[in-house]
């Protein structure tokens, strides 16, 4: 059976207050996480966001139940989640919160549940942590496990921790982002998908151990937790320690064997001057993929600092035969071709190319496609 993918949208605020918009995106978050650390395919924010700008709708504009139809047919979701929430007086208190959570088979444009919830404001963490649970119990019940074992692997969040999180969320600049991020983990240390955030804005902000720092706390038990060793070893790279990146990407090499796992594991080992390691990774990258220019390139740069000048000349003419304008490559192969010793070319040190995305999502997606197509005849 094909895997099936899950958009979860913004809950929309249907009372009258517009002061607490937040807890919209803070419910679907919770439900989002919950569905993709069981292993589901849930598609990303970044992913909702392009859903949006393909239907002309402004970021963070409201979610109808017709815009939520829309924007799962527009993303080709089988599943769709959204909902509303009102907020009701009550005494001692900054509200009442009622909820109501829809699920919906876009296939057959058929409700497959409905969760209702309620709680005061103050207890909006145990809301989330009981709907995330009841939703996941709907779409997987084999994958929802108890309630006590959802709650170690999911714990409930600090009110606090969670305003900061859906604030950095929202934000448009990213040092809002960033502050709010940083003050969520100081009100819930705990609060792994606020380190996640906050670690990948950090590496794109080039600010690499920092980024390391926030990524090594992230639990095997987080959605984004294989994303997460992969951009750690990318960090460990670009801050110059190769030995640590070295070992996340050989624990990434563990969750998916992908191409650009055992480049970046070639490219960690090149630069701890394993050479023989580094041109097998590049040689297990290069099987997968024989046209891609970055594997080939780096499995040519390790051979001629090996001395294998006509390995290296090989290579590189192969390459140069798809992609004539790769300057740098036909550079190599002057070198190669005049057997210049890597030992006088100081400039070229860590000339090895990075992949810097990680298909660990669509390995999964392919994987279970394959595990349903050899269980299918026992059916």
């Amino acid at each position: 059976m094909t895997p099936r993918t899950i958009l979860v949208v913004p809950f929309s605020n249907a009372s009258e207050s517009g002061q607490l918009d937040w807890v919209g995106e803070g419910i679907s978050e919770s439900i989002r996480e919950a569905l993709a650390s069981a292993g589901l395919f849930v598609l990303e924010r970044e992913e909702r966001q392009e859903g949006l700008r393909r239907l002309s709708i402004r970021p963070n504009a409201p979610f109808s139940k017709a815009t939520a139809l829309r924007m799962g047919q527009v993303l080709d979701a089988d599943l769709l989640v959204y909902g509303e929430f009102t907020i009701g007086p009550e005494p001692n208190s900054r509200g009442y919160l009622k909820v109501a959570a829809h699920v919906i088979d876009l296939e057959k444009m058929a409700r497959v549940e409905e969760v209702l919830q309620g709680a005061r404001i103050e207890e909006l963490a145990r809301l989330q942590h009981e709907l995330a649970y009841r939703v996941l119990a709907a779409v997987e019940p084999e994958l929802a496990g108890t309630r006590e074992t959802f709650g170690e692997r999911m714990p409930a969040i600090k009110l606090e921790a969670l305003e900061y999180f859906v604030q950095g969320l929202v934000a448009e600049q990213p040092e809002e982002q960033l502050r709010n991020w940083q003050a969520a983990i100081r009100a819930d240390a705990r609060y792994s998908p606020a380190r996640f955030l906050m670690g990948r804005l950090q590496y794109q902000r080039q600010n690499y151990r920092e980024a390391a720092e926030a990524l090594e706390r992230i639990p095997p038990s987080d959605a984004h937790y294989a994303d997460s060793v992969f951009l750690k070893g990318l960090a460990y790279l670009a801050a110059g320690d190769a030995g640590r990146a070295a070992n996340a990407f050989a624990k990434a090499l563990q969750i998916a064997p992908l191409g650009e796992v055992h480049n970046n594991l070639g490219v960690a080992r090149s630069r701890q001057n394993d050479l023989a390691s580094a041109a097998e990774q590049f040689e297990k990258a290069r099987e997968g993929d024989e046209a891609d220019a970055v594997y080939r390139f780096n499995l040519a740069y390790v051979w001629w600092r090996q001395g294998k000048a006509r390995e290296c000349l090989t290579e590189l003419q192969g390459l140069l035969e798809r992609t004539p304008g790769d300057g740098e490559a036909r550079e190599l192969l002057t070198l190669c071709e005049r057997e210049t010793p890597a030992a006088r070319m100081t400039e070229w040190i860590g000339r090895e190319r990075t992949k810097q995305k990680f298909e660990e999502r669509a390995y999964r997606q392919l994987k279970a496609l394959l595990e349903g197509a050899r269980k299918k005849p026992e059916d």
